[in-house]
């Protein structure tokens, strides 16, 4: 039998110590306690404080001087009274009694004022766009505009530009009555009064004819009727040559007189039956009113017994377009806006003087040979530019807006052709021409 080898009894003495050692119990590892840091030098510390704590941002404070100069405040929208009464020249309410004007009237105040309380309560709620009587000062204002004067007279135009054709009836030759009847026509010039008057209906509201008789300095006879043209006291009053002439009245110069405001029930409710021109009263016969766009009962006494003017109801649409129109050329005009990144906590005073300064004299001196000096480490200049696209169709848009309120064609109104092959305004022109001879 062999003995184990030297090598064997090494391996198995190896293996016999590592079992010994798994056997004994282990004992928990120990943790090293990290040795204390020396303390840092004060000028360290003092340096680590400075990097960790940032500096706070100067805030940027803007005076009550500095907004007044950069912008204007405004009021958009206006607290008025729709139901308050109509202002009269001096010259037209000094003849007018004082126990015959609209104030006079008890009932009516008390309904003006309940109705006036009524809309107070409401305006906040709804943005006001001349809901309300304008008045007669500020109507004739807008007379001027082109915009508000197109519009008024090609109604007007459209109204008598047919005109009429006087025809006889029966076996008897009338052409010489004819004849007649319509050379008095062309001596009152009827056509060129309807017109006019249609053009002061469609600026005020309202419009007159006066019919002159030979009575234009007889007081008391301008109070009388002379009829209708067809019961007997037009037979009195009326013999061949007495019409003299017909004279459009702007209402402006008039004032109502005499009306019904107790009984809805009765003819005269509301709608006056003689009215005081400057210091004379005159007869509604002889005083033809014309109203083309009633407002109700409420607001007739604010109105001044009058209508819609034309030009107040297209007036937001106006306003909307020659806004847009401005506001389409400035971005024209200055369609690059220059902007400059600077400390405005550092340039700016109460006032705001230094900045406006600079940026005067970079306005007055921009052009393409211009330099602007800027401060290369805390300043940056750069421009934005806005887009010219589709600026042509907002404006058109906005004008052609216009058109809807008048029911006036584009092509009549503002001579637009219509666009797309096979197009054609005929239809327009003719739903337009119905609402005129309806």
């Amino acid at each position: 039998m062999k003995k184990p080898g030297k090598k064997l009894l090494q391996q198995f003495a190896k293996q016999l110590a590592l079992e010994f050692v798994d056997a004994q119990p282990k004992r928990p590892a120990r943790r090293r306690r990290p040795k204390p840091r020396p303390p840092a030098p004060e000028s360290v510390k003092n340096a680590a404080d400075r990097a960790e704590k940032k500096p706070e941002p100067k805030r940027i404070v803007i005076s009550d001087a500095m907004l007044a100069r950069a912008r204007e405040k405004r009021n958009r929208h206006s607290n008025v009274n729709p139901f308050k009464l109509p202002t009269f020249p001096t010259a037209v309410l000094d003849h007018v009694p004082a126990d015959r004007r609209i104030a006079a009237d008890e009932a009516l105040g008390q309904v003006a004022g309940w109705a006036g309380g009524s809309w107070q309560a409401l305006a906040p709620q709804v943005a006001f766009e001349g809901v309300g009587f304008l008045g007669f000062p500020y109507l004739s204002e807008l007379a001027q505009r082109p915009e508000y004067r197109v519009i008024v007279e090609t109604i007007a135009t459209e109204m008598t530009r047919k005109w009429i054709r006087i025809q006889a009836k029966g076996d008897k030759d009338k052409s010489k009555k004819v004849t007649q009847l319509e050379d008095e026509l062309e001596r009152l010039k009827v056509r060129e009064c309807f017109s006019k008057v249609c053009e002061v209906d469609g600026y005020f509201g309202r419009g007159h004819i006066y019919l002159d008789t030979g009575a234009t300095d007889d007081r008391d006879e301008l109070k009388t009727p002379i009829g209708n043209g067809e019961n007997r006291i037009s037979d009195a009053k009326f013999k061949k040559g007495d019409l003299k002439r017909l004279a459009v009245v702007e209402p402006i110069w008039t004032y109502p007189a005499s009306y019904d405001a107790y009984d809805p029930l009765k003819p005269d409710w509301y709608r006056p039956q003689r009215w005081f021109v400057m210091s004379k009263e005159v007869h509604i016969s002889r005083l033809l009113t014309f109203v083309g766009r009633e407002v109700p009962d409420l607001l007739k006494p604010a109105y001044s017994f009058g209508g819609l003017a034309l030009t107040q109801m297209a007036k937001p649409y106006v306003e909307n377009f020659l806004n847009i129109r401005q506001s389409v050329a400035d971005i024209i005009q200055a369609f690059t806006v220059f902007v400059l990144h600077t400390n405005m906590g550092e340039s700016l005073t109460p006032s705001g003087d230094d900045l406006f300064r600079r940026v005067d004299l970079f306005n007055q001196t921009r052009d393409n040979r211009g330099t602007m000096v800027i401060d290369k480490e805390s300043e940056e200049f750069t421009n934005v530019s806005v887009s010219l696209a589709s600026l042509d169709q907002l404006q058109a848009q906005a004008q052609e807006h216009m058109a809807s309120v008048s029911r006036i064609p584009l092509v009549k109104l503002l001579g637009i052709s219509p666009h797309g092959l096979n197009a054609t305004a005929e239809p327009e022109l003719r739903a337009f021409y119905d609402s005129i001879h309806a």
